[in-house]
């Protein structure tokens, strides 16, 4: 008879396959290199309709000059999921065509707007790279908060959501909207914290769509090992709140330092299907181990860079280390601070640094990834990268 705390566990926090399962996926063989074979779970679903909503909005510099637009979507699968979606073209795409494009997945409960806005902002202003931003499942949704049918229809919905699922409908939405803007479908692949557990999923699907994904950068992934199956999780669950209210302070205090408190402003969504979507839907799947499972579905030569946080009790920086000791392209780095730091201004300006340094690379070796010194692009963000300043403002805090 089987334990009923492992019942309940299973209840819970259901693993990976039964998310899978829920997703009405068809598992596959596919081939990755010399042989090797991963089976992925492929999830039958297809893009119903791309609705616009509103017109461009022009994007402005400090200076008041326009340096690109940004187009909103509302976009349906056949799952009968919405989500929102966003697309920054850069005002100088009609001089230059991009060898790439960004695409971003959101962190858990955000919105696109907000943080996630500002992220896609500063890297199309510092990069004159397009990007492609896509909100989670539920982020846009049509149906009032309080109609009683369509909240049962979120929760229904919610029950197939997994990470994998949202990897494949990310590549499958990034397709479509580069289609949909002559923009190219090389996509750098960013993300933090949900956005970034997602991404490494990514590399399994893009395929499927014509899509290429040269270079990854992600930015504090939670729970590879799925959450009460180790000694030690409650302890480091009950660290966490208070960790991170310590983070929310150090980036607060420098947010309103350089006056851009106001950019963050409709980063959480009070959307109750959102809501719902998140607590019953992404929350298992975070929660699951899923993101461990996806370094197995990934090229050995594959570029990704892996930015965690010492004081991030969730993160877990030696398991992801462990995950990834066979890719010699990859970089994991564990910096000062909490979860919360990957909103702090420095740890997104390196990450435009980064991928400028991917840019210049490709173009140096003619777009020929296999030459790229890597070493290079990673540039390792330790103590000897990041100002002293900063160093002092979160060892201060943290």
């Amino acid at each position: 008879m089987k334990n009923p705390a492992a019942s309940l566990h299973d209840l819970i926090l259901p693993a990976p396959k039964k998310l899978w399962v829920r997703g009405g996926a068809e598992m596959e063989w596919q081939e990755l290199e010399n042989g090797r074979q991963e089976l992925i779970p492929v999830f039958p679903i297809t893009i119903e309709s791309i609705e616009p909503l509103g017109s461009a909005e022009p994007l402005r510099d400090n200076l008041e000059r326009i340096i690109g637009h940004r187009y909103s979507y509302r976009i349906q699968t056949s799952d009968g999921i919405e989500r929102e979606a966003s697309v920054y073209t850069p005002a100088s795409i009609k001089q230059e065509a991009p060898d790439f494009t960004v695409l971003l997945d959101t962190a858990w409960f955000t919105t696109l707007d907000g943080h996630n806005d500002n992220v896609a902002t500063t890297i199309l202003s510092e990069t004159s790279l397009p990007v492609i931003s896509i909100g989670a499942e539920h982020s846009a949704v049509s149906s009032s908060a309080f109609n009683p049918v369509a909240l049962g229809k979120t929760v229904l919905q919610s029950a197939t959501i997994s990470l994998a699922k949202s990897a494949q409908s990310s590549q499958l939405i990034g397709a479509a909207l580069a289609e949909l803007h002559s923009i190219p479908t090389h996509f750098i692949k960013v993300g933090e914290s949900r956005g970034g557990m997602v991404s490494p999923a990514q590399a399994a699907y893009a395929e499927r769509y014509d899509n290429e994904i040269p270079y990854m950068d992600i930015t504090a992934p939670c729970v590879p090992i799925r959450l009460f199956e180790e000694d030690g999780d409650m302890l480091r669950l009950g660290q966490f709140p208070m960790s991170e209210v310590m983070g929310a302070v150090a980036v607060g205090v420098e947010t309103a330092r350089k006056k851009i408190t106001n950019r963050l402003l409709g980063t959480v969504s009070l959307n109750a299907h959102f809501g719902i979507s998140n607590v019953i839907g992404q929350a298992p799947a975070l929660a699951s181990g899923e993101a461990g499972e996806f370094p197995k579905w990934m090229r050995r030569d594959s570029a990704i860079h892996i930015v965690t946080f010492g004081n991030d009790s969730v993160s877990r920086p030696e398991v992801w280390k462990d995950l990834y000791a066979e890719f010699p392209n990859a970089a994991i780095i564990t910096l000062h601070g909490t979860h919360m730091t990957l909103a702090h201004p420095e740890t997104l300006r390196h990450l435009v640094d980064r991928i400028n340094k991917f840019k210049v690379e490709s173009k140096t070796k003619s777009n020929i990834v296999s030459s790229i010194d890597w070493k290079k692009v990673h540039l390792k963000d330790d103590d000897r990268r990041i100002s002293s300043k900063h160093l002092q403002e979160l060892k201060q805090v943290i």
